[in-house]
């Protein structure tokens, strides 16, 4: 580290005038540019490699405090250097980029050969990963794409890259409707055709010789054999061994995406509005969401909210925040109804 020479007074503080031009540099600086993701998840691999490494350590050496310290402090270090270096360019690590980073771990969920086959949170997945959910297992993870997917139970999915995954078995949702944008379309492939979406929510499912597409918001092209089939939001696909094509009707909410809900990424809270959180819920489960006056709005655009929803369904979630922000809400066939939540022992409006 360099030491950069200060001025300072008798009493060690800094005079006016370094205190102003300080100001200024920072004023003339600005805001510093947004960390591109790639590079935010190179970063995180990276740390989470020397986390896994120093747990290791732990365990094979019951290591103290002091050296966890050195560990921490290690990382930071490591941190700081790699940064440098991708905004250099340069570096051995540079081409490593992870095809996604696990989101939510439900019960079995393994990598198949690897040294340590269960999978973590937080966890970075590299491109040809080969992942396969037990009878119980479902995970959900963010592809390098920005893409939200999912893996049912009994699903063998392998990452091709951040936006090419082959479905061998299973079922995936995948949601490309992310805050920041999706950067490109993700391509799902099966034994029997290939699905892309068009900016869109939509759910995959392989096994028994027949593939199933069924999609909930946008569109989604289902190729076959160079020829392709465009199914919109609210249709499902059916396309089975001998390429017959079958298409109906299926309900944006409900049992269908069930298991997709339950998956979910936790929303956070803190800082986000609670029509930015009533948005989310809208998403994740289907359903719309209507206020019963002008002011209800209003009152939703205006309270932040903060604590958290880990753990909770969207639809647990909104039985546990709304009450705290004064409102009730009733679910009628697809629809989340809000209203004020009347005064203790006053009568609902």
């Amino acid at each position: 580290m360099v030491d950069i020479p200060r001025n300072q007074d008798s009493n060690g503080t800094r005079p006016p005038a370094d205190e102003a031009m300080v100001e200024r540099l920072i004023r003339v600086a600005g805001r510093r540019r947004p960390v591109p993701p790639e590079r935010a998840m190179r970063v995180r691999a990276v740390v989470h490699a020397e986390w896994r490494q120093a747990i290791r350590m732990d365990r094979r050496q019951r290591v103290t405090l002091r050296l966890a310290w050195s560990f921490a402090a290690a990382a930071t270090i490591i941190v700081g250097v790699t940064l440098g270096a991708w905004r250099l360019g340069v570096g051995p690590w540079a081409p490593v980029l992870p095809a996604a980073l696990v989101e939510t771990v439900v019960a079995s969920v393994r990598l198949v050969d690897a040294d340590r086959a269960l999978l973590e949170t937080g966890e970075p997945l590299l491109p040809g990963s080969l992942i396969e959910t037990g009878a119980d297992g479902r995970l959900a993870i963010r592809l390098a794409s920005g893409h939200s997917v999912r893996l049912d139970t009994d699903t063998r999915l392998r990452l091709r890259s951040g936006s090419a995954l082959d479905l061998d078995r299973g079922a995936v949702y995948v949601d490309s409707g992310v805050p920041d944008g999706a950067q490109r379309s993700i391509a799902i492939r099966t034994p029997l055709g290939v699905a892309r979406d068009i900016g869109t929510q939509f759910e995959v499912r392989f096994g028994d010789e027949s593939m199933v597409v069924r999609v909930r918001e946008g569109e989604v092209e289902l190729d076959r054999s160079g020829r392709a089939e465009t199914a919109s939001a609210g249709t499902e696909l059916q396309l089975d061994a001998s390429g017959e094509l079958r298409r109906r009707a299926v309900a944006l909410h409900g049992p269908e995406w069930d298991w997709a809900v339950r998956i979910a990424p936790a929303f956070d809270l803190d800082g986000r509005s609670l029509a930015e959180f009533l948005g989310w819920a809208s998403r994740e489960t289907g359903m719309t969401v209507v206020y019963l006056d002008a002011s209800t709005a209003q009152k939703a655009r205006d309270i932040a909210l903060s604590g958290s929803v880990e753990g909770l369904t969207p639809e647990e979630a909104l039985a546990a925040v709304l009450p705290t922000c004064g409102l009730d809400h009733e679910i009628e066939e697809g629809t989340v109804i809000l209203k004020p939540r009347p005064a203790e022992g006053g009568a609902q409006p």
